[in-house]
């Protein structure tokens, strides 16, 4: 008798989310984005979609002035930014939030066109 084992993976029906902060595309400073929730639900990320604007008016002491994203999340800080965004929502237990967010240097500023003084 031949017996066949199956090695295939199953999926979990339930959709997961991964939520990026503080990307951005300009010329001048462009960085990454880093992983800010991982393996939350639909009902997170439109919690904490729902609280970007008190957030953003917080930071902005009520102002109607345009910053970007990740210019917010740096003035008022990771920390201050995880409090606010958080507010109120309620993680699925799968749900996993960044500690700290670090940028480096390096990610900053873009070293493409970036060439050697010396040709030695």
């Amino acid at each position: 008798m031949v017996h066949f084992s199956s090695g295939a993976w199953s999926r979990n029906p339930k959709k997961f989310y991964r939520v990026l902060i503080g990307g951005r595309t300009v010329k001048q400073t462009p960085r990454m984005g880093k992983i800010f929730l991982n393996w939350v639900t639909e009902d997170v990320v439109l919690g904490i979609l729902k609280n970007w604007q008190d957030f953003s008016a917080e930071v902005l002491n009520h102002k109607p002035v345009y910053l970007h994203g990740g210019h917010l999340i740096d003035r008022a800080g990771y920390n201050k930014f995880k409090e606010l965004i958080l507010k109120g929502v309620e993680l699925n237990p799968e749900a996993m939030v960044a500690d700290r967010i670090f940028w480096a240097e390096t990610e900053y500023r873009s070293n493409i066109n970036v060439k050697p003084v010396c040709e030695c």
